[in-house]
C-alpha cells in the first residue's frame, strides 16, 4: 500500500512566519510611539508680538506649531509641534524678574522672552527628554533635573539664524530625567536667568515598545509551530 506523503512546512518559511509575526506585533507599537516635541515661544507680552512658526528649531521633527507662552502668564496643555494637545504645561515660578525684548534679532523666536524663573510641567516621569533652551546673548541659568539644579552658561554671540549654533543661540541637555517638583508633578526647573530666555523645545525620546499578553501568546504559537516542524523534519530523516 503507498503511504502517504505529508506536506511539511520549511524551517525557513516558518522562521518567516515568526519574524512577520514579530514585526507585525511591533511594528505598529514603534510608530504610537514616536517622538514627541513641544515647541515654546517666550514672548514680553506686547500686543505686536508674533508666535515662531517652523521646523528651524534644533530639535524640530518636522512640525511647524509652537506655543506663544507671556512672561508671567502661566500656559497649560500646550500643544505639540503638530498641533496634537498635550499634558505639557508652563508655570512661572519666580518673584522677580519679568519680560525682555531683543531688538536685534531678525526672527520671531529671538525677539523676546523672559527673565523670570519657569517650570515646565506635566513630563512623563519614566521618559527622559531632550531640552533645548533659545536665549539672549550670553545668558547663563539653573538647569534642574532629577539629578539637581545645575548653574551653567547657556548662549554666547547670538547668530540669529535658525536652528543657531550651540552655546551660542542655544544651550542643549540631552537624555535628561524629569524632576520631582513636589505633589505627583514631574518637569524641569529653569531659573536664575542672568539674560534673556527667548524659547524652550522638549523632544521625549520614544520607549523601546513592550509586547501585550495576546502578543506575547502569538508569538509563542508561531515559536511552537517552528519547532513541530523541525521535529517532523528530523522523523522524516531518521526514517529514511
Amino acid at each position: 500500500m503507498r503511504s502517504r506523503r505529508i506536506r511539511q512546512t520549511s524551517p525557513r518559511v516558518a522562521r518567516a512566519a515568526l519574524l512577520g509575526a514579530l514585526v507585525g506585533l511591533t511594528g505598529p507599537s514603534l510608530a504610537a510611539q514616536a517622538q514627541l516635541v513641544v515647541n515654546i515661544d517666550l514672548e514680553a507680552g506686547d500686543p505686536g508680538d508674533v508666535v515662531h512658526v517652523g521646523a528651524d528649531g534644533v530639535l524640530s521633527g518636522g512640525g511647524t506649531v509652537w506655543n506663544g507662552v507671556d512672561s508671567g502668564t502661566d500656559a497649560f496643555d500646550l500643544v505639540d509641534e503638530n498641533g496634537v494637545a498635550t499634558a505639557v504645561d508652563v508655570v512661572f515660578t519666580g518673584v522677580v524678574g519679568g519680560p525682555g525684548t531683543d531688538s536685534s534679532s531678525t526672527n520671531d523666536l529671538q525677539d523676546s522672552g523672559t527673565f523670570q524663573a519657569f517650570e515646565i510641567r506635566g513630563l512623563d516621569p519614566n521618559a527622559t527628554y531632550d531640552v533645548a533652551i533659545y536665549g539672549g546673548s550670553f545668558a547663563s541659568l539653573t538647569f534642574e533635573d532629577a539629578l539637581g539644579p545645575l548653574g551653567s552658561f547657556c548662549t554666547g554671540a547670538l547668530t540669529y539664524s535658525l536652528p543657531g549654533v550651540q552655546n551660542g543661540d542655544y544651550c542643549l541637555y540631552t537624555g535628561r530625567s524629569p524632576a520631582d517638583l513636589g505633589g505627583g508633578i514631574s518637569g524641569f526647573g529653569i531659573g536664575g536667568l542672568d539674560g534673556l530666555a527667548t524659547g524652550v523645545q522638549i523632544r521625549r525620546s520614544p520607549s523601546v515598545p513592550s509586547l501585550s499578553p495576546l502578543g506575547l501568546l502569538a508569538v509563542a504559537a508561531a515559536g511552537v509551530g517552528v519547532a513541530m516542524t523541525l521535529h517532523a523534519r528530523a522523523r522524516r530523516r531518521g526514517a529514511a
